[in-house]
């Protein structure tokens, strides 16, 4: 993935092809630059977080269990968390995997979210948000 640097204005769409590529071939030595991959931040680099966190799930090792666990509790694009949560329910033993939020759980927190900004937005419109 560090290759990819070359091409400054398509890095993000390099890498992201790259990871999932990837993941398909269930590639154990891409992990290190997969788990670099969730890394990074930004709405440019969310899809590449996406095919990081299912290529980590496919590839299945236990090595990436923080990072996805961290991806799962705290991006703010909630198909990230959802492919984080599917990643960890596919590397953790059993045991562990049942104690992960449902999909549904991940789900409610962005219609959650979701609902509330468009609350915020209508008081904004109508004058009544006071700071």
């Amino acid at each position: 993935l560090a290759a990819c640097r070359r091409y400054k204005p398509f890095e993000h769409i390099i890498a992201t092809t790259a990871a999932t590529a990837l993941g398909e071939r269930e590639d154990a030595a891409a992990v290190p630059g997969l788990i670099e991959a969730m890394k990074k931040s930004g709405a440019a680099w969310a899809d590449l977080r996406l095919a990081a966190a299912t290529s980590l799930g496919q590839i299945g090792d236990e090595g990436a269990a923080a990072v996805l666990r961290e991806a799962m509790s705290a991006d703010s694009d909630a198909r990230i968390r959802l492919a984080a949560r599917d990643a960890l329910e596919e590397i953790l033993p059993p045991e562990e995997a049942v104690d992960l939020p449902t999909p549904d759980d991940i789900r409610g927190d962005a219609d959650r979210l979701a609902v509330g900004t468009v609350a915020y937005l209508a008081q904004v419109e109508r004058g009544q948000f006071v700071g």
